[in-house]
């Protein structure tokens, strides 16, 4: 993961639980202003939302994985680590915050 900006990592313990973290930006960012690049899940999975409830559903002790480390690309589309079977992300992109009302887009 590359970023075009300068960022730090800072407790968000009392916002999220209990030993989470957060990238915020040590910069002003400009609207439309490219701020970061990932291309490691490029080969990860896509899968609906029911695909992945599905997946809970009949491999349950993956669920908290699964619903830690899968991230909305588009509508009802997600991606999860390739190696999700393992418990064990390869996906730096995932960690990126994403929220159904953003401030900063995927492409």
């Amino acid at each position: 993961m590359v970023f075009f900006k300068s960022i730090r990592l800072v407790d968000a313990s009392a916002k999220y639980g209990d030993g989470q973290r957060m990238m915020v930006a040590n910069e002003v960012i400009e609207k439309g202003e490219k701020i970061w690049w990932c291309t490691c899940g490029d080969d990860d999975e896509i899968l609906s939302r029911d695909e992945i409830l599905t997946l809970c559903v009949d491999y349950p002790h993956l669920k908290k994985f699964l619903c830690w480390y899968s991230y909305m690309i588009a509508d009802d589309t997600y991606c999860i680590p390739k190696t999700y079977c393992e418990q064990r992300n390869n996906d730096e992109c995932c960690l990126f915050n994403h929220s159904c009302e953003p401030n900063c887009g995927m492409y």
